[in-house]
């Protein structure tokens, strides 16, 4: 008879170090991580969303690698659709720019007869304050032009990713499939086909959740701004919805 090994037990201190070690050492993998962590997830769910399209594609004998490819073209669509709608709303406000400024100057000449009015602050020294803001916010706009030339080149990556992620990810579904299969061969088949697919209803439930509620809030503070007389209502309305 084989001698069976003791148990090790370790210290409650030592257990508690280790696992906030291993806490610290997985939230910065995921810090360090993030740029490819982030469309991952945004790839995984809409090749979600893009799963049915494309086994529709596929059913009426559409080769698998074209009908993934036409599903990208989908996507694309949509979102320059949604880009170019929100570049001609950015576009007609450009357009009322100048009337804004006019009523600013008034407003601002308005605050000045006030301040020297009512503060004895004479418009000269008012105008030095107001040229120090100003070279300040110049001064800081070269960082400004740097951080949105960034973020810019940093969603364009993204979204490259993104595609890139969402053509693999439907292209050799078969292939996660089975790698699902083999890497928990002591469940059943079926069962992890039904979690998939509770996975699956999951994810769409989520992302049609997410636009019912963009769709209503952007409606009630459509409705606010309209009430309220703000111009471009619409614009601002599901902008600040999408935003939340």
């Amino acid at each position: 008879m084989n001698p069976s090994s003791p148990e090790v037990r370790f210290p409650l201190y030592a257990r508690i170090a280790a696992i906030l070690i291993s806490m610290v050492i997985l939230v910065y993998g995921l810090h360090t991580l993030q740029g490819l962590l982030i469309p991952l997830v945004f790839a995984i769910l809409f090749a979600v969303l893009l799963l049915p399209l494309a086994r529709r594609l596929e059913s009426w004998g559409v080769p698998r690698i074209l009908a993934v490819l036409l599903c990208l073209i989908l996507t694309l669509t949509v979102i320059s659709g949604i880009l170019y709608a929100v570049s001609m709303q950015v576009s007609n406000f450009a357009e009322v720019v100048p009337q804004l400024i006019e009523r600013g100057n008034k407003y601002l000449n308005q605050i000045q007869n006030y301040a020297d009015e009512q503060f004895n602050i004479d418009r000269k020294r008012q105008i030095t304050e107001v040229r120090k803001y100003v070279n300040q916010l110049l001064a800081e706009g070269g960082t400004i032009l740097t951080t949105t030339l960034l973020a810019t080149t940093s969603a364009l990556t993204d979204v490259f990713l993104i595609l890139l992620f969402i053509f693999f990810f439907l292209l050799y579904r078969d292939f996660f499939r089975s790698f699902f299969y083999k890497a928990f061969h002591t469940t059943r088949q079926s069962k992890i086909d039904s979690i998939m697919g509770e996975v699956s209803r999951v994810v769409k439930d989520y992302l049609a959740g997410l636009a019912l509620v963009i769709l209503v809030t952007g409606t009630l503070m459509t409705v606010g701004l309209l009430i309220l007389g703000v111009d471009y209502a619409v614009f601002f309305g599901f902008f600040g919805a999408s935003l939340v």
